[in-house]
């Protein structure tokens, strides 16, 4: 049985709220930060999200610019669905905290070079991130990336150092050395004609043999993808993002 995490931080830069409300949640308040492009920023249809979705609507927070929200107030990221309120759900459910809030630092079509320690994506998602942070602690952050660096070798090859060089970056500038990373392999394609994904199957193989301490792998392929041939459906962002949760837990309590 797991003990139940105090504060949790989820690195995908949502969570929400106003000060009053900060304070009350004081440290039964986690927050996750998740990082990565359109599939963590979720392409799946809201009309199919189960009616008692979420569970912990009251509890889950996201992170604007400036403050914390409760997401069932917050517009989702393009109208559409990704892991990031199933992944609090799934926190809170399994006692990682009272309540959830996350930072969402995603942007779909933007290879691993936009999130480089340095660039402007990854300046913006650290200040979001230490502005929602204050005094309470980031217990893990998930990362899902590596479908548009996939056209070259090249590309493919340079990946996981340019990986290794984010959760380095991101743990110094968070100066939490042992923050817990959780990272999705690729998960399916049906777009045989694309050149732009042509070494698809190879990016898959890089992701999987990456061994970083700290840092957690799960698999997006058994999930099905939608008509577009690319993005998760609504159905697979819920079950990877109780992948991503479970991951999240495990990593926290070592």
């Amino acid at each position: 049985m797991r003990r139940p995490l105090r504060a949790i931080v989820i690195l995908a830069v949502l969570i929400g709220g106003t000060a009053l409300a900060w304070r009350a949640l004081d440290r039964q308040f986690g927050i996750v930060i998740l990082i990565g492009q359109s599939n963590m920023e979720g392409r799946g249809d809201p009309a199919d999200l189960p009616a008692d979705f979420p569970t912990h609507s009251k509890d889950i927070w996201q992170f604007t610019d400036a403050e914390w929200k409760l997401a069932r107030d917050t517009p989702l990221p393009n109208g559409r669905v990704g892991p990031a309120i199933a992944i609090a759900d799934d926190l809170i459910s399994n006692g990682a905290a009272k309540s959830v809030g996350f930072v969402l630092c995603a942007a779909g079509n933007t290879a691993i070079d936009r999130w480089q320690p340095g660039s402007a994506r990854y300046v913006s998602c650290l200040e979001r991130i230490k502005r929602a942070r204050r005094s309470n602690r980031i217990i893990g952050a998930a990362f899902y990336q590596g479908e548009s660096d996939t056209s070259s070798m090249q590309d493919v090859n340079a990946w996981p150092s340019k990986f290794q060089a984010i959760v380095a970056a991101l743990r110094s500038d968070l100066g939490q050395t042992d923050l817990p990373f959780v990272m999705a392999v690729i998960g399916k394609i049906n777009r045989p004609s694309d050149a732009r994904f042509k070494y698809w199957q190879e990016m898959q193989g890089v992701q999987r043999a990456i061994s970083i301490p700290g840092v957690s792998i799960l698999e997006a392929s058994p999930f099905p993808i939608g008509k577009d041939g690319i993005h998760l459906t609504t159905k697979s962002q819920l079950g990877i993002a109780s992948n991503f949760a479970g991951a999240i837990l495990a990593g926290a309590s070592h």
